[in-house]
């Protein structure tokens, strides 16, 4: 089966078969060829549930990336996958979930309630102070009414 998830990563057949005489020199020794087969189907059995913990571990990887605030486009990108959905495939496979997107934290201070420039004339110091201490804008620039009216003018 082919991992659209690994397209880019090549390896050699040297690599290969330096790896399979490595993990699998025992089973490669055995003259039975009945029993060699056996052991090397057993041993292609392990193998693909390592695949399977590999492309798990990866997921685990981009999620752990998601979580730190990484946006999933970046993450796309810098994992040389293809699309952002290949980065969800992946860490749903892995049993988690993309953390939601960290949005900054709303200012405490609205910008409808700050005092600005009338006629060019900049608000008295500590004038937007007393706009959050109350709510409304003193010194004249609204009513005092709060209804928002701009001093002698419809808001």
């Amino acid at each position: 089966m082919i991992d659209k998830t690994t397209e880019g990563y090549r390896v050699t057949v040297d690599e290969i078969e330096g790896m399979l005489r490595n993990l699998c020199g025992y089973a490669l020794s055995e003259p039975e060829a009945l029993r060699r087969y056996v052991e090397l189907t057993s041993q292609q059995v392990l193998f693909d549930g390592v695949v399977a913990a590999i492309r798990r571990e990866r997921g685990r990887a981009l999620a752990e990336l998601a979580a730190d605030g990484v946006p999933v486009a970046a993450i796309t990108a810098q994992a040389n996958l293809a699309s952002p959905q290949q980065v969800r495939s992946l860490v749903s496979g892995a049993g988690l979930t993309m953390p939601r997107a960290k949005t900054p934290p709303r200012s405490r201070r609205s910008p409808a309630a700050t005092v600005q420039p009338v006629d060019g004339v900049p608000p008295p110091d500590g004038a937007n102070d007393r706009v959050e201490a109350t709510g409304a804008v003193i010194g004249g620039v609204r009513d005092p009414d709060t209804t928002g009216k701009l001093a002698g003018r419809a808001a």
